[in-house]
């Protein structure tokens, strides 16, 4: 099998699934969000929520949009397991934050939190946290801990803004914690890409990776964008795929055959 970084000229993996911000693509979606997204962070809303279905890039944004915050101004940080009891989050959202908490009970741990929020905002500074994967948080009582973090506003202004990440379902799990729902400022579900934008995605995905842009027949675009559904992921998978296929048979262009039956292959 050819090394396809070498038979295609690229300078890595066009369609990994990672969440560089440099790969990052503004479908009109993304764009709302984004906007809606540094708009919350500006005006220090206290609770966001962003939503989508898998693979339409909720990560890659928020990572995209936090890596454009002046440090100055803002401390970020990300939460990537939220699975945990509601004690060991504020740790970890401690922790992800660049602090340590030395303390072992429930006192000291909130304490320490609070102490962080005001000497960060004693310092000038915002705190902003994303905690992804947030449709996974099995227990009501890590929600009732984030929302009495959100409580802590000893100059009556929100001292940390939380953005929760995940899935579709994510809205109505946060229905069944009333008291916290209703302290959301923005809520936002991103959208898989229009049929229109496929070409584009794609052709930015090469043109990040070096590669050439014009390995697709243009007949191509429209299957892509029905088989993927318009997820990103998906795109990415059957692209991937497609590359590979199309090395494997020493040819420098994916024609529609080859894309059929790639698309075969997966299904």
């Amino acid at each position: 099998m050819p090394d396809l970084c070498e038979f295609w000229g690229v300078s890595g993996a066009p369609f990994a699934n990672h969440t560089d911000p440099r790969i990052y693509f503004e479908s009109r979606g993304h764009e709302e969000a984004q906007v809606r997204l540094r708009l919350a962070i500006e005006k220090q809303h206290a609770f966001t929520l962003l939503t989508g279905d898998y693979g339409t890039g909720k990560t890659l944004l928020w990572n995209w949009v936090s890596s454009r915050l002046d440090a100055a101004r803002y401390v970020t940080g990300q939460v990537v397991n939220p699975l945990l009891e509601p004690v060991e989050l504020l740790r970890e959202i401690s922790f992800c934050l660049g602090w340590e908490l030395k303390g072992e009970t429930k006192y000291d741990v909130v304490h320490g939190i609070n102490d962080l929020l005001q000497r960060t905002s004693s310092a000038g500074r915002h705190i902003v946290l994303a905690i992804d994967e947030a449709h996974l948080i099995p227990d009501a009582r890590v929600f009732e801990e984030l929302r009495m973090l959100l409580n802590y506003q000893p100059d009556y202004r929100p001292l940390i803004t939380v953005v929760l990440l995940g899935q579709t379902e994510l809205g109505e799990q946060l229905k069944k914690v009333p008291p916290l729902a209703q302290r959301l400022e923005l809520k936002w579900h991103l959208p898989p890409l229009d049929p229109d934008e496929t070409e584009p995605y794609i052709r930015h995905r090469l043109r990040k990776a070096d590669g050439p842009t014009d390995v697709f027949d243009p007949a191509c675009y429209e299957v892509i964008a029905t088989e993927s559904r318009g997820n990103p992921r998906e795109i990415n998978r059957i692209c991937d795929l497609a590359l590979t296929a199309a090395a494997m048979a020493d040819s420098r262009k994916i024609d529609l055959d080859l894309l059929q039956e790639t698309c075969r292959d997966l299904n």
